[in-house]
């Protein structure tokens, strides 16, 4: 039987490096035109009304 030789040792994973040097690419580093961004609001009250929202700087 083939004995394993990973066990107890320290293993480099392939995409280590690149992370460490900044070049692997993440999601949020990718802009891509048209985008929609959300953002979640939310409310003080248990229970409430929503009267109005307030889009005018969105």
């Amino acid at each position: 039987m083939k004995q394993n030789r990973v066990i107890g040792k320290s293993v480099p994973k392939k995409e280590s490096w690149d992370k460490v040097t900044g070049r692997v690419k993440y999601i949020d580093d990718v802009q891509e035109v048209g985008t929609l961004h959300a953002k979640l609001v939310t409310s003080t009250h248990a229970y409430a009304i929503i009267r109005d929202i307030y889009i005018k700087k969105a």
